[in-house]
């Protein structure tokens, strides 16, 4: 299945619900997401239980595109073994150019002050980014 496109600092969340027969089951041990791209495994990810009322079988995780990403296609391949038995499923995404490895821009503010202008910032990962002299080009 294709996720979609994203850019770096995006993140994305990984989901899983292990099943036999279309019924939820709890596997013999926790899930594995193997995030891959051309050049090998980028990430291996364990995936923690969801615990949503208490129904077993479900999994989730959520991981930021930083610096260990590149633009182009990438895989995750999910592992897990139910009765002895590995089950795997796959799914590909692209990173797209742009973005930033620290997160993506929610608020921006400009400041003028002699001798220089400023804008700060703010990213959804909670930094607060600080740049010098920005420069529009028309």
């Amino acid at each position: 299945m294709y996720r979609g496109e994203y850019q770096l600092g995006d993140l994305i969340a990984l989901q899983l619900s292990t099943s036999i027969d279309g019924a939820l089951v709890q596997p013999d041990d926790a899930p594995r997401a193997l995030i891959m791209s051309d050049s090998g495994i980028v990430e291996n990810v364990q995936l923690p239980i969801t615990d949503n009322r208490n129904i077993a079988g479900r999994f989730w995780h959520c991981i930021s595109l930083d610096a260990k990403y590149s633009t182009g296609y990438h895989w995750i391949q999910y592992l897990s073994v139910i009765s002895g038995i590995t089950r795997s499923s796959v799914e590909s995404f692209n990173i797209q150019v742009g973005g930033n490895i620290r997160g993506t821009g929610i608020s921006m503010e400009h400041f003028r002050r002699p001798p220089n202008d400023f804008v700060l910032v703010q990213v959804d990962s909670g930094f607060l980014i600080r740049k010098k002299n920005p420069e529009v080009t028309p």
